[in-house]
């Protein structure tokens, strides 16, 4: 009976239990690899989506600032204002800000050194200016409205040159609308980048500059608002390797004696900043195209998808996305157990 039962066992029972565990085996494989084919079909389309939007949004605050920047010239010389007329200068100036709430700070320097510029902050609306009536300093004052000045704020007002300025030295060289590169803002100690347009008389010669700020601490925040995944992060760095912003909750930019600056992406305390700008120094996409990759961290895959910011005038910058697979993979494998 025994040795039957053995034989019955060995010949029926312990080859079926064989076959459950390879045929379980076949379609838990068969059901996590089509799993991971289309998840990882998803994934790149997510990851150029990701960095589309990126890039969309920084395009158009870039865009808005520029619009300003030129409404502003326009209307300067087709109402023959100029710069000879301040007070029809701050107007204008107020009439703008009052119509386009997606930038701050708007203002002209004339080409005697003169200043009038018009910043909204959270909680108020000043003005700074600087003249031959301000010894050398620009001040700045709290106002309402064009020609309604209140008290000087002190820790604002400061000497100031208006024709050292990046913006205007830059705009005044090329005769033509430019970005700056990054610099450190005078009244803020903050970095941004400005829209330089310069302002020609009939012969060509220089009446001024007009200029529109873009902090880069705006793009940050926008980045920060839109969740790429649990452990995902989205950054803006120059070609040259300078970490313009990113999604990080950590600074961007160290803290000088000076003020702000800017950090390479490879310096980042951010570890996912600094592990993909490393694998993407030898691998920057043009301008206007775009470049997904993949590298290991350890036993993680990281998911990059690059895109080089079609702007003109100096903003050589690139929008990048960076995310672990297993962010996108969890959904795939717990339904493979």
């Amino acid at each position: 009976f025994l040795n039957k039962s053995r034989s019955m066992f060995s010949i029926l029972v312990l080859p079926l239990v064989i076959q459950m565990v390879l045929l379980a085996t076949i379609v838990g494989a068969l059901s996590f690899y089509a799993g991971r084919s289309a998840v990882e079909e998803f994934l790149d389309q997510r990851m150029r989506d990701l960095v589309d939007g990126a890039e969309q949004n920084i395009r158009a605050q870039v865009d808005k600032s520029d619009l300003l920047a030129r409404a502003l010239s326009t209307g300067a010389q087709s109402y023959s204002v100029g710069f000879s007329n301040p007070a029809a200068t701050e107007n204008l100036l107020f009439q703008l800000t009052a119509i386009t709430p997606f930038v701050n700070f708007i203002y002209v320097g004339a080409a005697n050194g003169d200043f009038i510029g018009v910043d909204r902050l959270p909680d108020r609306t000043v003005v700074h200016i600087k003249n031959q009536d301000t010894a050398g300093k620009k001040l700045v004052y709290n106002s309402r409205q064009a020609g309604e000045r209140g008290e000087i704020i002190p820790g604002m007002s400061k000497p100031y040159d208006t024709l050292a300025r990046p913006w205007y030295k830059l705009a005044a060289e090329k005769k033509a609308p430019v970005w700056t590169s990054v610099y450190l803002s005078s009244s803020k100690n903050i970095l941004e980048v400005t829209k330089a347009v310069p302002v020609l008389d009939d012969k060509g010669r220089l009446q001024g500059v007009i200029g529109s700020d873009l902090p880069l601490s705006q793009i940050s925040d926008y980045l920060r608002e839109h969740v790429i995944s649990e452990n995902g992060i989205a950054f803006v760095m120059e070609t040259s390797g300078a970490l313009i912003a990113s999604s990080a909750k950590k600074a961007d930019h160290s803290n000088g004696e000076q003020g702000q600056q800017l950090l390479r992406a490879t310096e980042s305390t951010e570890p996912l900043i600094r592990l993909t700008a490393q694998h993407l120094q030898d691998k920057l996409p043009d301008v206007g195209r775009r470049k997904n990759f993949r590298f290991m961290n350890g036993d993680r895959t990281i998911e990059v998808s690059a895109k080089g910011m079609d702007a003109e005038q100096g903003l050589n910058w690139i929008t990048v996305v960076a995310a672990p697979r297993s962010d996108f993979m969890t959904n795939i494998v717990g339904n493979t157990w």
